[in-house]
């Protein structure tokens, strides 16, 4: 083992720094240490009457379940940005501490994946929920070029290359290369606009209801972007909007890629106006290096096939799309050397990336 190797292997036992993932659906923090990632739904429940917090993540879930009359529940993110400043620090506390080095003496240092498109205030919210948690030095790294370094793209490949990260309430869609993001868009397509459509559609064409967990189930187990080869069907309880009685319906998955069609079309139609609108000098790079996808709705069957017939690109889905955006937060931590390629500079105590611009 050489002195660096030594000094690095050293430096992470030692280290409390985490990257997270604080996305509308859920929040991911990994440990620099470990590598451990820790998961948990960005949800909060909060006391209806005196505002206090009482649970986070998978137990807050459970208790406005039980307890819907006197528990508020509380989504801290909206599109990517903070809705619930109070709410998201809570949150980021309590992963904070369930994630870091006992064996650390510092405060730990995070890098945060955000969207491209954040206002300066949003990302001000951003960096003061994540200080308020305990961190000693906040960095945002724009959540595709984080994708990217987690899918490992800046290290297998050189030019430019297109990053498309469908989380729950935003797809981030954005040319990156060695250097940072050069071009991007931020769109608002994800996995609950999916699920939206899958409702909207068993209410037009079935005259049933369902709820967003069970609309999501479904677009997991059926969703496809492209005909599927086999004939699969679900059977499930719904509830009738006339009678408002539960009646058993069964959806097949040719009639579910029809309810996703209009939503799958627009993020289509996203990614090819950022294709158009790339740095002329990349677009051979990015025919040749192609796109790459990252984030839950990735897994979608067909999705990729669907890009690569209509852009006439190659497409591949990450090896771990739902954990690329954390993992790449956490690889930046061992890189200090890339923090300063990508454009990250101090302020003070505070480190943020510089407002992207399309060239």
């Amino acid at each position: 083992m050489t002195q660096s190797q030594k000094h690095s292997s050293f430096s992470r036992t030692f280290s409390a720094d985490l990257g997270v993932d604080l996305g509308s659906a859920n929040v991911r923090v990994i440990s620099r240490r470990t590598g451990e990632i820790f998961t948990e739904p960005c949800v909060v429940a909060r006391d209806r009457r005196t505002r206090e917090v009482r649970a986070i993540g998978r137990e807050a879930e459970a208790m406005i379940a039980q307890m819907p009359e006197s528990i508020v529940e509380v989504r801290p993110v909206r599109d990517g940005a903070i809705a619930d400043l109070e709410a998201a620090e809570a949150l980021l506390r309590s992963m904070v501490r369930r994630a870091r080095n006992p064996l650390a003496l510092r405060r730990p240092r995070i890098v945060l994946g955000a969207p491209c498109e954040l206002t300066p205030v949003e990302r001000r919210a951003l960096i003061l929920a994540a200080r308020s948690a305990g961190a000693r030095e906040v960095y945002l790294l724009a959540a595709p070029m984080a994708a990217a370094l987690g899918a490992g793209v800046p290290a297998a490949e050189r030019g430019g290359k297109l990053v498309i990260d469908i989380g729950s309430g935003t797809t981030e869609i954005a040319v990156v290369t060695l250097s940072g993001v050069v071009h991007a868009r931020t769109v608002r397509i994800g996995g609950a606009r999916l699920e939206e459509a899958v409702q909207s559609w068993l209410k037009k064409k079935l005259d049933v209801e369902v709820g967003l967990g069970q609309a999501r189930a479904l677009t997991e187990q059926l969703g496809c972007a492209l005909p599927r080869d086999d004939l699969r069907s679900v059977t499930i309880d719904a509830r009738d909007r006339i009678s408002g009685e539960l009646r058993v319906v069964r959806i097949k998955a040719e009639e579910l890629r029809e309810a996703l069609a209009a939503p799958v079309a627009a993020l289509v139609n996203a990614v090819r106006t950022v294709l158009e609108d790339s740095p002329a000098e990349l677009s051979a790079d990015i025919a040749q290096n192609g796109i790459v996808l990252t984030g839950g709705v990735a897994l979608l069957t067909g999705l990729a096939g669907l890009l690569t017939r209509e852009l006439r690109l190659p497409v591949a889905v990450a090896k771990e799309p739902l954990s690329a955006v954390v993992a790449g937060c956490g690889a930046s931590l061992d890189r200090l050397d890339l923090l300063r390629a990508l454009h990250l500079e101090a302020r003070a105590s505070i480190r943020h990336v510089e407002p992207l611009a399309a060239h």
